[in-house]
Formats: C-alpha cells, sequence, structure tokens
C-alpha cells in the first residue's frame, strides 16, 4: 500500500512510525510536485498539512486536489490560514483531519490511517492496474477505483457508467482500449475481493456473502468464483493468500490483447 503525503519531516517521520514497514509512504514537500503525483492512481491515501500551502497557490491546489481519487487526510496544526483551506476541502473530498498536538498519538494516527482488509485488497488491485487506470479519462478511473476501494459496492456496469458520467458501451470500449475485460468483469472481480474479505467472518452465511458483497445470491457469488479463478467460493481463503488472490484476478482482468488507441 502507498500513501502520498505533503507535510513537515518531522510529521512524515511520526506518519511512517505509526504505520509501519507495510505502507510505502512517499513524501514530497512541495505542492506543485504532490499535486502531479497525486493524480497517479496508485496511492491508496493521500495526507497533506495545507501550512505547506501558500495563500496564492490555496484556490488552485483545492480545485486541482478534488480531482484526485483517493481519500485525503489533513494533518496539521490549527492556524487560521490552515482552518480557511480545511473549511474548503470539506465541502469537497475531505475524509478526516488530524490535529498535531491533540489527535496525533501512534494509536490515533494508526486508526485513521490504516486502512481494513478489504480496502488493502482493493487497493492492492488498483496499484496492480495502475498502467492501464492511468490511460482511462479522469472520470472513468474515478469510477473504476471507487468500485474496488468504496464502502459499497457498485454492483452493475449502468451503475459503473453513471458513476463515470459515460456510457455503457463507452465504459466497456475505454476498458477494451487499454487492455482490460469490458465493465461486467470489472465488477464481477471486485465484488470477489469483497467477498474474500468477508469470508473470514465464519458467521456469515455464504447468501449473506453474496449480499454484502454485491452479487445476487451465492450460486452468482460461486459461479463467478469459478469463472474468474477455477475455486469454488468457500475454498478461496484456504487456495490463495490475499495478494496471489489480487494477482490471479489481475491477470484474469487484463484482456490478451489491447486495441489500439483512436484520436
Amino acid at each position: 500500500m502507498r500513501i502520498l503525503t505533503l507535510l513537515p519531516a518531522a510529521a512524515v517521520e511520526r506518519v511512517s512510525v505509526a504505520l509501519g514497514k507495510a505502507v510505502l509512504v512517499e513524501a514530497v514537500f512541495e505542492p506543485r510536485q504532490f499535486l502531479e503525483l497525486a493524480a497517479v492512481g496508485i496511492w491508496r491515501m493521500l495526507v497533506i498539512d495545507p501550512d505547506l500551502i501558500t495563500h496564492e497557490a490555496a484556490s488552485a491546489f483545492v480545485e486541482s486536489i478534488g480531482c484526485c481519487a483517493a481519500p485525503l487526510i489533513v494533518y496539521t496544526s490549527l492556524t487560521r490560514a490552515s482552518a480557511r483551506t480545511i473549511a474548503v476541502l470539506a465541502k469537497r473530498s475531505l475524509a478526516a483531519v488530524l490535529l498535531r498536538g491533540f489527535d496525533d498519538s501512534l494509536a490515533s494516527l494508526r486508526l485513521t490511517l490504516d486502512p481494513g482488509p478489504l480496502e488493502l485488497l482493493g487497493g492492492s488491485m488498483v496499484e496492480l492496474l495502475a498502467y492501464e487506470l492511468d490511460e482511462l479519462p479522469p472520470d472513468v478511473r474515478r469510477g473504476t477505483i471507487a468500485a474496488f476501494c468504496a464502502s459499497a459496492p457498485v454492483n452493475s456496469p449502468k451503475a459503473l457508467a453513471v458513476l463515470s458520467g459515460q456510457s455503457r458501451r463507452s465504459i466497456d470500449r475505454w476498458f477494451t482500449r487499454v487492455g482490460l475485460k469490458p465493465a461486467k468483469s470489472v465488477l464481477a472481480t471486485s465484488q470477489l475481493i469483497r467477498a474474500y474479505s468477508s469470508l473470514e467472518d465464519a458467521s456469515l452465511s455464504l447468501a449473506s456473502v453474496a449480499l454484502i458483497s454485491g452479487f445476487g445470491s451465492a450460486k452468482a457469488l460461486n459461479h463467478n468464483s469459478l469463472a474468474l479463478t477455477g475455486i469454488p467460493v468457500r475454498a478461496l481463503r484456504k487456495v490463495f493468500p490475499p495478494l496471489g488472490l489480487i494477482d490471479r484476478l489481475g491477470a484474469e482482468l487484463r484482456s490478451s490483447t489491447q486495441c489500439p488507441k483512436t484520436a
């Protein structure tokens, strides 16, 4: 998992210690460089301190950061300038605010910044497909990332098309153009990742897992598990470790040929 930070050096160190070695923290200290990197769809999370953004650059920064798909966390001392920026960000894509000196115990940082198992797996798939996703139009890329990482499943290609501001046919054409299978396969993959995470709870019936993950029934869940992995759904966790499943599904999702780009 990767997160991108625009923080003072001491704050970067504290975030890195809180998250441990399993998370790659990429630190930059210039807002322009941060925005360039943030636009690349490989980040699980963005963490910023608004005090590193000048008043003159704040408006353009807020406008640009609102187009990024990754959740945004503010980690700052609350100054008058940062409070104004936070108020504007809160209307756009702000996921949480942590105040240095109040909310920045290592436990609080870890609780806020460390994603749950589903988000880890969905984020790993987004990272694996970063090259293909970066070739998609911004709205389609954001919608696809949401399908893998959002708390609720995207249940149909039509829903993904609406989320992305495109027609169903246009979504499929874009996926094919960048070398991925159509939206139906993309969504089945995202739903199977959700099912894999839910299977960790032994108290859930297969029907409940199917509902949580966005499949209509246990039969549909098992059918898609077999189609995508060759393994019955109940055996997924025994056969595949988490990242092994991601590698298998990523290979399945990539089509064997890539359509040439057109103007």
